[in-house]
């Protein structure tokens, strides 16, 4: 989990890839739409939060469809949440997203489900290397003649 909320944030332009990043909170910035494009390589991103910031455009969406796991997106307080056709177009968008701006595909409150809730809020199996770690290398000592 990352959290910068209210910092400031007018770019993303050199945002790490972090590929282990799970929830991303940076509300209350100014961050530009067509920044959300340097966010794309977050492929484990399950909750992205970036309520209050400058995106005003559909198309400014357009790069989260490479977050395959996103399941909670929040977008209120900018532009775009105000465009006909916002929800069905962010919906068909991400078909894995299971709440946009604390509503559920529905409408209805998904902070009242305990099951959304718990889903939004899982650690993916394949996200970390659960493999046994390699046997130590073997310690070659000198021989000495005696």
């Amino acid at each position: 989990m990352l959290t910068l909320n209210d910092c400031g944030i007018v770019s993303l332009d050199n945002f790490p890839n972090i590929p282990s990043l799970i929830r991303l909170d940076m509300v209350f910035n100014n961050i530009p739409g067509e920044h959300l494009q340097y966010l794309s390589n977050l492929r484990h991103i399950q909750t992205l939060m970036l309520g209050a910031n400058k995106i005003d455009k559909l198309e400014h969406l357009n790069p989260l469809k490479s977050m395959r796991s996103l399941l909670q997106l929040d977008l209120l307080n900018n532009e775009v949440v105000k465009l006909p056709g916002y929800r069905a177009h962010v919906f068909s968008l991400l078909p894995s997203l299971s709440i946009l701006d604390t509503l559920d595909k529905i409408g209805k409150d998904a902070f009242n489900n305990k099951s959304m809730l718990e889903a939004a809020s899982r650690v993916p199996d394949t996200l970390f290397d659960k493999s046994p770690p390699p046997p130590p290398a073997p310690i070659h000592l000198p021989i000495h003649n005696r």
